[in-house]
């Protein structure tokens, strides 16, 4: 009598779980997080959340709020229903993905789970529930434990890579967005046209003074046209100071490159900058 009492208490101990997990999933969580959210709030009674999601206190609602309940989202107590920290962000779409990530980790058996097989493949259904049954799951209740699992993990991205393996997602906050000042599009800052017949200053460069100064020297094309001989003679400066610059001839020909000081120059006939060598200077003397 004692082995057979003994035989049953073992028996009912293998047909009870030992770990915490949800029979529904994380988007059930969510949905009950975002019905207090959105109605009532933080907190509010438990009937009060049942007639906002048009069901009654039925044994599929009570599953929904245990569920959101393992996920860490809510809290109950004396028929009032309270969300959590992470229910009020995984109810924020703003904040939700993020939410999402921590709340399927917050369950027990999950977290065991993706530990257990960090970095590595997961093994198929049979296998799978083999390894829940190893962490508490009862037997009977395995196959609803594996199903839960791999929906929330998928709700949760974190099969992003594959369903073979469980990796979690690199979620950032999401910037919320600025409203658009009345009057003004969005995209870029409108700027006022300019005058007719007047030339505007060429945009500050970061770069070196003797490529600003022959930037600076073109004049506005809606305003003034140069001639060949203005273009030709604005393109021979250019590729002058280019191989000054980038050739090494700088050190040759003693021509100051330093950025902040004023290189030598004169003007030419169409105003165009053009650099002149330490040598040339010295001749011309």
């Amino acid at each position: 009598m004692a082995e057979t009492a003994e035989t049953a208490e073992k028996g009912a101990q293998r047909d009870r779980s030992t770990i915490k997990f949800p029979y529904g999933d994380l988007d059930d969580a969510q949905e009950v997080a975002r019905t207090i959210y959105e109605n009532f709030g933080l907190s509010c009674s438990v009937d009060q959340v049942a007639a906002a999601m048009n069901q009654s206190l039925s044994g599929a609602f009570r599953a929904k709020m245990a569920t959101a309940s393992t996920f860490g989202v809510v809290e109950s107590a004396r028929g009032q229903v309270h969300l959590t920290d992470l229910g009020a962000r995984i109810a924020d779409p703003q904040t939700g993905a993020t939410a999402r990530v921590e709340a399927f980790l917050s369950v027990p058996l999950y977290d065991s789970v993706f530990e257990r097989f960090r970095g590595a493949r997961l093994p198929g259904d049979t296998g799978l529930e083999a390894e829940l049954v190893k962490f508490g799951v009862a037997q009977k209740a395995a196959s609803k434990a594996r199903q839960s699992l791999q929906r929330s993990a998928d709700q949760a991205g974190f099969f992003s890579l594959g369903r073979d393996r469980l990796v979690q997602p690199s979620v950032g906050m999401i910037a919320p967005e600025q409203p658009t000042p009345p009057g003004q599009t969005t995209g870029a800052t409108q700027m006022p046209p300019p005058d007719a017949g007047v030339q505007t200053a060429a945009p500050p460069l970061t770069q070196h003074p003797l490529l600003v100064g022959l930037w600076q020297e073109l004049p506005d094309p809606k305003v003034k046209q140069l001639d060949p001989e203005q273009q030709a003679n604005w393109i021979e400066t250019a590729k002058l100071v280019l191989k000054l610059l980038y050739s090494g001839e700088s050190a040759r020909l003693g021509v100051g490159l330093t950025y902040g000081q004023t290189p030598p120059a004169n003007e030419t006939r169409s105003g165009i900058v053009e650099v002149e060598s330490e040598e040339s200077r010295n001749e011309r003397r």
